[in-house]
């Protein structure tokens, strides 16, 4: 299994733990975040994929305390909301990785 940053194992269950950052710390009124993710093989792939919720979830925090909302401790990132973001980053970068080739050379190759 590949070493992933935050990925605990006790016996036979993993866990992934994310030190809240501190301008959020009283925000949710934790200081770490703890994913559980089962018994797994696959906890290394799993944790990869839970790791993008807290930082969503920041994101979500910071912005409400922004406008001068209270922040939801107990709101969870959905999982369309989830495929959402890691969808759409993909494709930024999978834009920015394929640049198209300018108008004139396209017009040399259909001619």
């Amino acid at each position: 299994m590949t070493k992933v940053t935050g990925l605990v194992r006790r016996g036979s269950t993993y866990s992934m733990r994310r030190r809240v950052p501190t301008d959020l710390v009283e925000a949710p009124g934790k200081k770490e975040v703890v994913i559980g993710l089962h018994t797994s093989k696959l906890a290394a792939e799993a944790a990869r994929h839970e790791s993008v919720r807290p930082d969503m979830m920041w994101t979500t925090h910071r912005e409400a305390l922004k406008r001068g909302e209270a922040v939801d401790p107990d709101r969870v990132v959905s999982e369309t909301e989830l495929r959402r973001a890691v969808v759409g980053d993909f494709w930024k970068r999978e834009q920015a990785a394929t640049a198209l080739p300018d108008e004139s050379e396209i017009r040399e190759n259909v001619e």
